[in-house]
């Protein structure tokens, strides 16, 4: 192999490098941030459509990756052990929103967008996932941020 050919290998290697977890989580909820906001704003049928199908393709992987070995939750569970339980009500949030939003998805790629419930349950799952951060991201702040005393 000539000095062009390993530098393309390795070129093309480093490309492939995967994106650490925590890179992940922090690109998935950026991005959540701005998906949300027009989500709630939009009445757009086909703009509903295209932000759900999004999140139908992205959440599954974050979630995972917030539980994945590594991830958040593994980092939150061993530097507050007593977090565990609201680890779990936050595990089971996952499985339900996920439902949800796969519901939503089926709905509105069967039937017609313009149905007054589908603006309701685009509604119920944008309050449902807001919910579900603001507690994983006051579970964050305690967890990292909060002085608890009795440590110096």
């Amino acid at each position: 192999m000539g000095p062009e050919e390993r530098d393309r290998t390795h070129a093309a290697s480093e490309a492939a490098e995967p994106v650490p977890v925590w890179t992940r989580i922090e690109r998935f909820h950026r991005m959540l941030v701005g998906l949300l906001r027009e989500l709630e704003e939009t009445t757009d049928p086909v703009r509903i459509r295209e932000l759900v199908g999004t999140l139908d393709r992205d959440m599954p992987g974050h979630f995972a990756d917030e539980v994945a070995p590594g991830g958040l939750f593994e980092a939150l569970a061993t530097r507050r052990p007593a977090s565990e339980s609201i680890l779990k009500c936050l595990r089971q949030d996952h499985r339900e929103i996920l439902g949800m939003l796969r519901s939503l998805h089926r709905r509105l790629e069967e039937m017609d967008p313009d149905d007054a419930g589908i603006l309701g349950d685009k509604r119920a799952f944008v309050l449902r996932i807001r919910s579900h951060e603001q507690r994983e991201n006051r579970l964050v702040t305690d967890t990292y941020l909060l002085d608890e005393g009795g440590l110096g």
